[in-house]
Parts: C-alpha cells; sequence; structure tokens
C-alpha cells in the first residue's frame, strides 16, 4: 500500500512538471528590430480602392505590410482610403509595397498615388468680393374663394 502511495506521488510530481515546462511559453522566438537610418526612410502615401471595412481589410494591410523587412511605420485609413507607409528605402522599394498589397484578398486592393481631395469653394464676385447666389424666381398663387358677404346675402333674403 506504501509503494502504490509513493509511486502516485511520485508520477503525479512527474506530470506536473512535464506539464508546467511545456506551458513555459515561446521564449525562443524573441523580436528583433533594426534601426533604420532618418536618411534611408521613405515616406509614401497611397490611395487604396477596394476596402469594405475597417477592422477586415484596412487592419488586414496594415497587418501585412508591418510584418515586412524594413517598414518603419504603416497607417491604414479606411474612410479616406488612405494608406501612409514609412519604410527602409535601402530594404524595399515601393514597388515591392504596392505588389504586396495589391497580391492581398485574391487582388481585391488597387492603388494608386494619394492626391489631396480639396474641399470645393464658393465662388466670389471678383469686382465686389461678394458671394454670388443664383437668382431663382418662383411664382406663388393661392386658390382664390368668394365668400359671400352675410350681411349683403341677408338683406337679399328680404
Amino acid at each position: 500500500m506504501k509503494i502504490l502511495k509513493l509511486s502516485s506521488i511520485i508520477l503525479s510530481s512527474l506530470m506536473f512538471f512535464s506539464v508546467l515546462s511545456s506551458c513555459g511559453g515561446n521564449d525562443s522566438k524573441k523580436e528583433t528590430v533594426t534601426e533604420i537610418a532618418p536618411e534611408n526612410i521613405l515616406v509614401s502615401d497611397y490611395q487604396v480602392d477596394g476596402m469594405v471595412c475597417a477592422m477586415g481589410c484596412a487592419k488586414t494591410i496594415q497587418d501585412e505590410l508591418l510584418g515586412m523587412n524594413g517598414i518603419a511605420a504603416c497607417s491604414v485609413n479606411f474612410e479616406e482610403g488612405k494608406a501612409h507607409i514609412e519604410f527602409d528605402k535601402t530594404q524595399l522599394s515601393e514597388q515591392e509595397i504596392i505588389a504586396k498589397i495589391e497580391g492581398l484578398a485574391k487582388g481585391q486592393y488597387k492603388i494608386s498615388p494619394w492626391t489631396e481631395k480639396t474641399p470645393i469653394e464658393n465662388t466670389e464676385d471678383e469686382v465686389s468680393g461678394e458671394t454670388e447666389a443664383p437668382e431663382t424666381v418662383a411664382e406663388v398663387s393661392f386658390p382664390t374663394l368668394k365668400i359671400p358677404n352675410i350681411v349683403s346675402f341677408l338683406l337679399n333674403q328680404l
């Protein structure tokens, strides 16, 4: 009986330590950060067409680009359809980045150069400096209802 008790304690201790050592995490995979010289950083902005959501499309593009060697910073804005990328020009080219984005999601995304969208300004009269308003004329007509004069109606009845 003592042998059975002692062997179960030893067996359970071995199992505990084996599970503990296997669940210790993956410490062997360490992230290496390489420093990029400021003169080698190139900043590019692109128009990304084909995105349908922020959490799926924009986040996927951003995560894939950040996983590439040579990318210093990246942000993808779904609302504007814009990708802002800072990368090491000695490790990557713009063509490689564009090819990476356009290769995602079976070619769903199309890249073009970013152009700032400027709001449309009001037209001003150069002479007076006033804003011209378009002239519109509308004719309004009211229905004509004739209400008889009650006094004259009663007098006519007499």
